[in-house]
């Protein structure tokens, strides 16, 4: 289930809050771009060999036929229809602009790949990853690790 912008925007304040900003827009320093995207993608197991996918020339089929000498033998092997958990691929980004010239002035992504569905679980833990060390974070790609409460 994909989160409403309002969702969204609910928070992302939790977590500017906790980096110590404030939403005050009479009298606002920053105007604050929030985003988040969500790409889904259905695993079969053993990347799909034998059960729904790329196995052999049989395609999404899946089908494989054996046969032997000596004693009879001939077998069949169909999808049985299981499936790995989903992998949910997700992206946040955070995108602060100076009022008076609309610079930027600080600019934030967290990426996270895991089969968690719930994006009002996840959601947080990123968006305090894209904060971590604001105003001024470390230069380059880091692994921020945030355990989230089950």
């Amino acid at each position: 289930m994909e989160l409403s912008q309002d969702q969204l925007e609910a928070i992302a304040s939790n977590a500017l809050s906790k980096a110590g900003l404030r939403n005050n827009p009479t009298a606002a320093a920053f105007n604050v771009q929030v985003s988040a995207t969500t790409r889904y993608s259905q695993r079969f197991p053993y990347n799909g060999a034998g059960f729904g996918g790329g196995f052999g020339g049989f395609g999404r089929s899946g089908m494989s036929v054996g046969g032997g000498t000596g004693g009879s033998f001939i077998g069949f092997s169909l999808p049985l229809g299981t499936y790995e958990s989903p992998l949910y691929s997700r992206e946040v980004s955070v995108v602060m602009r100076d009022a008076s010239n609309n610079a930027v002035v600080y600019e934030s992504r967290a990426t996270h790949n895991g089969v968690w569905s719930d994006a009002q679980r996840v959601l947080p833990a990123m968006f305090d990853a894209a904060l971590q060390g604001f105003p001024t974070p470390p230069a380059g790609p880091r692994r921020i690790n945030i355990e989230i409460p089950r």
